[in-house]
């Protein structure tokens, strides 16, 4: 169709409804769920801006509170069941290239490319987001509070150098310091809820800028609670998403090798007059044992089977805890 004939459709429509309010509302009753959804999602279009409206965030996001039914749209509860008795459905759906991605850079290009896909893909930008985020950190390039000295950078001329496509080095960092918060965000969700499964049922109203960006951190565990006291842990239950949601944690973004080795804490030793020996330079702190020696240039590395938190990561700190394996 197009635009003149879907402006006069539109025209039409407006009309009849100025006219006949009645018969439209009993008209839309005999619609499908689909049909209907489809229209209640086209009112939202128009609503919030259209297209110009970036990833279909809702200008008029609902507050936490005010959701009081955690309602997931047919199409998107009969893609997702698909995906649990086949878990590569969910790869296959969303990305006509092969996946899942073995480079950062890769799944960088992927994030920038789909930011103006709706609910499915706004489930797989979750996913995607939380896996740039662990990579900066098993990679050494943030902390899990905020980037190390010049992490920022260095992911950004990794990423470049591996896939120059993906733009210059100085716009991928300006991106990256959008993903990569966000991408925290995501996962402190996966730890609030327990388990980064719910990130497939999280409503769709927990939009980017509204519940994941920096500034919006502090209101995840609340807003946690407020989900599970309405249900939405019986719900994942019911759809059985568990499976699903380790699957697509542990692929979205393949690894190569084992996890990064783990900056211990610098302790001080005594000398043979008692006192305390001076701590070594961190440029001299070097492992005696051969077989755990790093390359300089070796590539970082991203956790595996890092998706459940449970009592087992309990005491740990936040970034031990995000790299600690699943059993």
């Amino acid at each position: 169709m197009d635009n003149d004939s879907l402006v006069c459709l539109l025209r039409q429509l407006a009309r009849h409804m100025q006219d006949n309010t009645v018969s439209v509302q009993a008209a839309f009753d005999c619609l499908s769920e689909d049909e209907r959804s489809a229209l209640k999602k086209f009112h939202k279009t128009v609503t919030s801006g259209g297209a110009g409206n970036r990833n279909g965030e809702r200008t008029k996001t609902k507050k936490i509170a005010d959701i009081v039914k955690i309602e997931i749209p047919d199409g998107l509860k009969h893609f997702l069941s698909s995906c649990v008795v086949d878990h590569s459905v969910f790869f296959g759906k969303t990305e006509s290239d092969s996946h899942p991605y073995k480079t950062a850079g890769a799944l960088f290009h992927k994030i920038s490319r789909d930011e103006t896909q709706e609910d499915i893909l706004t489930i797989t930008r979750r996913f995607d987001l939380r896996a740039l985020f662990r990579f900066a950190l098993a990679g050494n390039y943030h902390t899990g509070r905020s980037w190390r000295t010049t992490g920022c950078h260095r992911l950004a001329e990794y990423i470049h150098h591996r896939l120059p496509t993906s733009g210059g080095i100085t716009e991928i960092e300006n991106k990256l310091a959008k993903y990569i918060p966000i991408g925290l965000g995501y996962d402190h969700w996966a730890v609030a809820l327990g388990d980064p499964s719910y990130l497939l049922i999280l409503p769709l109203e927990v939009s980017e800028t509204e519940y994941a960006e920096r500034h919006s951190h502090g209101k995840i565990v609340g807003g946690a609670a407020h989900f599970v006291k309405i249900g939405i842990k019986d719900i994942a239950e019911v759809m059985r998403i568990f499976h699903l949601g380790k699957y697509i944690s542990d692929n979205t973004l393949r690894h190569v090798g084992t996890l990064p080795p783990l900056r211990k804490k610098r302790t001080r030793t005594k000398t043979k007059c008692g006192t305390q020996a001076p701590l070594k330079k961190r440029s001299q702190a070097k492992s005696r044992h051969p077989d755990t020696r790093v390359p300089p240039n070796a590539p970082p590395q991203i956790p595996v089977n890092v998706g459940n938190t449970g009592s087992a990561t309990e005491g740990l700190t936040y970034r031990n805890r995000c790299l600690v394996h699943a059993d």
